[in-house]
């Protein structure tokens, strides 16, 4: 029996002494709650998995992965992540029939947070990196989110992939904001500190996403910088680099010499 199951046993059996029905329920659920809020991994549901997929592309079913909590709240549900990685106050709500794929990284990945997302797909590629982005996935099923390789994200960041609440025609209430593909961001794009990411967004490749924008329309064009309340292209025929001006300044000085 692993620790956790004992620890649960143990909970329960503890709780059978308790002579009143309604403060051993109370005892029990407190004990239980705290122990569910200790765990790396979580599972209330049937048929979830957690793997580790090594260098070789093999996968390994493992209980935990160290800075990363997952809380599988339905089932038949997986979240893989390929080596090498390091997550740093991240967690995973994790509802049923979904999959979260998190490619390997030389980046850390930090306060990364997902709410429970359902008949849904979570894949994010090669060598991102994150300083604290949410991203709201739990209200409306079948939303897919994908993030391109090699993208950058600062922190404050919300994507959400559906506006939560039903706006309709008053006369023939007919829905206006039923979203329809998730969300996706290209490769090598950058998104700015607090911005924010609706319902159907698509972003293309080589995209700087300003501070604080306000995302409510698809970017197609490549290369651009993209910012504002409501976010527009502002200019045109740019790249980013993870460097500071000062890095690259300092290289390109070393590679003329």
């Amino acid at each position: 029996m692993k620790f956790a199951a004992l620890q649960k046993s143990i909970i329960i059996l503890g709780s059978c002494f308790i002579p009143r029905a309604s403060v051993r329920k109370q005892w029990r659920e407190t004990h239980l709650s705290k122990l569910n809020s200790s765990k790396v991994c979580v599972d209330l549901g049937l048929g979830n998995s957690l793997f580790i997929v090594d260098k070789n592309g093999v996968r390994h079913k493992v209980d935990e992965i160290p800075g990363l909590r997952v809380v599988f709240q339905g089932s038949n549900s997986v979240v893989e992540v390929c080596k090498p990685y390091k997550f740093v106050n991240c967690v995973l709500y994790v509802g049923n029939n979904s999959v979260v794929s998190i490619d390997s990284t030389e980046f850390a990945i930090k306060s990364l947070s997902v709410t429970g997302m359902n008949n849904a797909k979570l894949l994010i590629g090669k060598n991102f990196s994150c300083y604290g982005c949410h991203i709201e996935n739990h209200d409306e099923t079948g939303l897919d989110v994908k993030i391109g390789d090699d993208c950058q994200f600062s922190y404050g960041i919300h994507i959400r992939t559906s506006d939560g609440h039903a706006i309709y025609d008053d006369n023939t209430k007919e829905i206006l904001n039923g979203p329809k593909v998730g969300v996706t961001i290209g490769n090598h794009v950058w998104v700015g500190m607090n911005a924010v990411i609706l319902k159907d967004v698509s972003i293309a490749d080589n995209v700087v996403v300003g501070a604080g924008a306000l995302i409510c329309k698809s970017c197609e064009e490549r290369n651009v910088i993209f910012a504002g309340v409501p976010a527009k292209i502002i200019k045109r025929g740019v790249n980013w680099d993870r460097r500071n001006t000062e890095q690259i300044k300092h290289d390109n000085n070393l590679a003329s010499v």
